[in-house]
This record gives structure tokens, C-alpha cells and sequence, in this order.
């Protein structure tokens, strides 16, 4: 039996489509939901998958300024993984760009997952399916929809990835995406420029990292953290008790068990 994410209903396996993205295969809502959804299918909408960096907030602020069509605002919520400042920079965009932004989550807390799976890896990212999977799940009855994503023009690689991923996926013909910064000759320099002009100073956090998603990504570069380490010691602590409930080590231990990444060594004591 599995609850349906839109009608909260418990129903049979046998009650929705299969998919290759979620832990039992199936999708989050049921057949019933997705038949309705499609039948609702009207005219095209615009949402903004917004991350709250520094080139969604700098995109937001253009999409505004230039009168775009923008139907629906998306912020996944990393909840504690993300930095504290976050939340305080949330709140300002809504007050000063007077917007309402719809929050969605994992269908676990992402702490639950490192205890159950362990830390993402350049394999297995779970963390960022996860928040696609949220994205689409906020999206279902939004069809059509054109959805803005934030790559500024320097980002060809990941626009490139997104447009490839996009069109394998059958299911999701329905959504297309956009990327304005790119069509604006927006580089990430000046979307962070813009932000600093507009108020946003995202409480310091570009003064010392180049991106600001989650504090403790394991995919994050060796110097970003022993930057954790030196400037936020508090994170840099609950990281090390967070690494204890992992099923293996910091930065990569699924490929290196005999041995704990020379960075993991400062992190916490080697695990038996």
C-alpha cells in the first residue's frame, strides 16, 4: 500500500505508474491523480524553479522587471542542510519583491537518507533527485508548463545536461524549460551583481563561497571545506556527528573503506 501525494490516499502498488527515480518504483501520486491532471491540461504556464542563489534570485528579479509571465515560484527547503542565512534571505526576496514562493520537500528529511543510503556521490545523487522529484511532484497539474531555471550564460555544460535529461523523459512532455539569464547574456558575476544592487547580500555568504547550497555536500570542493571548517565551526561539528550515522565515511567512503579522505581524517575519527 502507498499513500498518493495528492489525493492522500492509501492505495494499492498496483494503483501507480512505475518509475526508475523513486526507492519502490512507483510514482508519488496515483494513476487516478495523473488522469485528472491531464484532463486539466489548459493553457501554458510559467514557473520559476528557485534555489534562492544568486542567480535564481538575480533571474526572479528580471523576470519581474520585465514583466515575464510567472505563474508559480518553487523553493525546495534542504531544511537543515542548508545554511542558516538562507532562511533570512528567503523571507527578504518575499518581503522586498513582494512574491509568494511555495516551499517543497523531500518525502524524507534528507538526514533520514545519509543513515539509510549514505552520503550522495558523482553516482548515486540522490539528493538532487530528490529535489527534482519534489519540483515535478509541485508541478503535476501545472500542464503545460515552461519552467525558468537559473544557469547564467557561463553554464553551458549544465544547460546542455538539462535539455538531454529533459527530453528522455517521456512522462514529463508536458514541461519544457527556459533559461532567461542565458537570453539576457547574464554571466554569474553579474547575477551576483545584480543581487548586491537589488539589496540581496545573502548574509555574507558570497564574501567567502562561490555557491551556497548545501553546507555539508560531500561533492563540494576540498577548499570549500576546510572554509566550513576555519569560518562555521558550529556546521563543521554537526557534520562530523552526522558522518557517524552514515553507513560509510565523508567525501566518497563507499570507494575508499579501507582508508577515510585526508579531509574525513579532520573530520572525525576513523570508523571500524
Amino acid at each position: 500500500m502507498k499513500k498518493c501525494c495528492h489525493c492522500k490516499i492509501q492505495k494499492p502498488l498496483s494503483e501507480f505508474f512505475t518509475s526508475q527515480k523513486t526507492v519502490d518504483k512507483k510514482w508519488h501520486w496515483c494513476i487516478e491523480c495523473e488522469k485528472l491532471a491531464r484532463k486539466q491540461s489548459g493553457e501554458m504556464k510559467h514557473c520559476l524553479s528557485f534555489s534562492g542563489g544568486k542567480d535564481s534570485t538575480a533571474l526572479l528579479i528580471l523576470l519581474l522587471e520585465k514583466k515575464m509571465p510567472l505563474d508559480k515560484i518553487i523553493y525546495f527547503d534542504c531544511e537543515e542542510f542548508e545554511f542558516p542565512e538562507m532562511a533570512g534571505h528567503i523571507e527578504k526576496v518575499k518581503n522586498v519583491l513582494d512574491v509568494e514562493i511555495e516551499v517543497c520537500k523531500a518525502v524524507k528529511p534528507f538526514s533520514q537518507y545519509i543513515k539509510e543510503i549514505g552520503w550522495a556521490t558523482p553516482w548515486l545523487r540522490w539528493c538532487t533527485n530528490e529535489k527534482i522529484n519534489a519540483i515535478r511532484r509541485a508541478l503535476r497539474f501545472f500542464r503545460p508548463c515552461t519552467q525558468y531555471i537559473g544557469y547564467a550564460q557561463d553554464e553551458t555544460m549544465r544547460i546542455n545536461r538539462a535539455n538531454k535529461k529533459n527530453a528522455a523523459r517521456k512522462r514529463d512532455a508536458f514541461l519544457s524549460y527556459s533559461f532567461p539569464l542565458v537570453d539576457f547574456g547574464i554571466t554569474e558575476k553579474k547575477a551576483l551583481e545584480i543581487c548586491y544592487a537589488h539589496g540581496f547580500d545573502f548574509g555574507g555568504l558570497y564574501q567567502h563561497w562561490n555557491r551556497v547550497s548545501c553546507w555539508c555536500c560531500p561533492l563540494q570542493g576540498e577548499k570549500d571545506l576546510i572554509k566550513l571548517k576555519q569560518l562555521r565551526p558550529e556546521l563543521y561539528r554537526k557534520l562530523i556527528e552526522m558522518d557517524k550515522n552514515a553507513p560509510e565515511c565523508y567525501k566518497f567512503g563507499a570507494f575508499k573503506k579501507e582508508k577515510r579522505h585526508v579531509l574525513c581524517q579532520e573530520v572525525g575519527p576513523k570508523k571500524e
